[in-house]
């Protein structure tokens, strides 16, 4: 039994409410397998996903395990912007050439370049658009990662002296 249908929706990334967040993993998710993966039954699973559901509650450790099984790490996003955070990943800063440093370096300019041309755009006829705050939200969020990335490189490159 399948319960989940793939389409083209998707639940926003700056969503606010992890509640609806989780709804949203219906769209994309075969919550089917993610039940069998829990143990769960689909049919229960469904229902603590549906939010019009007084009866049938998601709690901590099925979000969590959702979250692990899926990858999708909406809920968790959606949980830290209702605290007033973002959820910026932990670069992998290993290894890194003298090239792949400039090439980040490079690259912080470019994101930072494209962040100022979306705000700019958005703001041109005065009104910013919830559609327009997402692509705002995500080149931020995208930048934020790269000067995180950039500290990490550097922080790998302090010597004891």
């Amino acid at each position: 039994m399948f319960f989940s249908k793939k389409d083209t929706r998707k639940g926003s990334d700056c969503s606010q409410d992890p509640f609806l967040a989780a709804a949203s993993l219906i769209d994309e998710h075969n919550i089917s397998n993610i039940a069998r993966h829990m143990g769960k039954n689909p049919k229960t699973l469904l229902a603590k996903l549906n939010n019009d559901s007084d009866f049938h509650q998601l709690n901590l450790g099925e979000a969590i395990a959702i979250t692990n099984i899926t990858g999708d790490k909406r809920i968790l996003k959606a949980w830290a912007r209702s605290l007033g955070f973002i959820l910026v990943e932990e670069p992998d800063s290993s290894g890194v050439t003298d090239d792949e440093f400039s090439d980040l370096l490079l690259n912080l300019q470019s994101q930072l370049g494209k962040l100022s041309m979306v705000i700019l755009g958005a703001r041109a006829d005065g009104i910013i658009t919830q559609e327009e705050y997402i692509d705002i939200h995500g080149n931020t969020v995208n930048s934020i990662q790269t000067i995180y990335q950039l500290d990490e490189v550097i922080k790998s490159q302090v010597r004891a002296g």
